[in-house]
């Protein structure tokens, strides 16, 4: 799949001089057996690279061999969340796209795991992970975190409940402090 890495070529021998062309993509086209990751990059279904090692031991004696790789379109896989802060017992909307099928964890709070778009209430901070795949078999992963935090709690008193006009709200009404964890609201 495209971006997965490969190692190619063969185990090195002692003495033999290896030379891969083309050398682009190859971190060392001198090593025997390199590690190259092949992108996908056309319209077709797949994208195939054809790699030629040379052998060479001493100067008139060497040997070449090639081999092709076939790179499978991998998803472009993207998380768009409607809200990634939200109150204990709401609800937000998770998408991702990209993918032809997804699969998301944890699935509790969600609506459908296997959907695109989900509803997400989890009880906790909870980071998704969404497993996107394509019908060739390739798939990418991605995550978003939602952070749930709990509900803000306004505390007051009043001490007269009954005023005539013109009342000053500020002289009667005494503001509580915030209970802990709820200074963000």
């Amino acid at each position: 799949c495209s971006g997965d890495t490969v190692r190619i070529g063969m185990t090195a021998q002692a003495g033999i001089a290896y030379s891969w062309a083309p050398a682009a993509g190859i971190p060392d086209p001198g090593v025997a057996d390199p590690l190259v990751a092949p992108l996908y990059n056309g319209a077709s279904a797949d994208t195939s690279y054809t790699y030629y090692l040379t052998a060479a031991l001493g100067s008139f004696c060497s040997s070449t061999d090639s081999t092709v790789i076939t790179v499978r379109k991998s998803p472009n896989l993207s998380i768009l969340a409607a809200a990634h802060v939200i109150c204990k017992g709401n609800t937000t909307e998770i998408a991702a796209y990209g993918a032809e099928k997804y699969s998301w964890l944890p699935v509790q709070g969600l609506g459908d795991p296997n959907a695109g778009v989900v509803n997400a209430t989890p009880a906790a901070t909870t980071t998704y992970t969404v497993t996107g795949s394509l019908a060739n078999g390739c798939s990418r992963t991605a995550e978003v975190t939602i952070t749930v935090n709990d509900h803000a709690k306004a505390l007051f008193s009043a001490t007269d409940t009954l005023l005539c006009a013109p009342a000053k709200l500020q002289n009667v009404i005494n503001a509580t402090a915030f209970p802990e964890n709820n200074s963000g609201y």
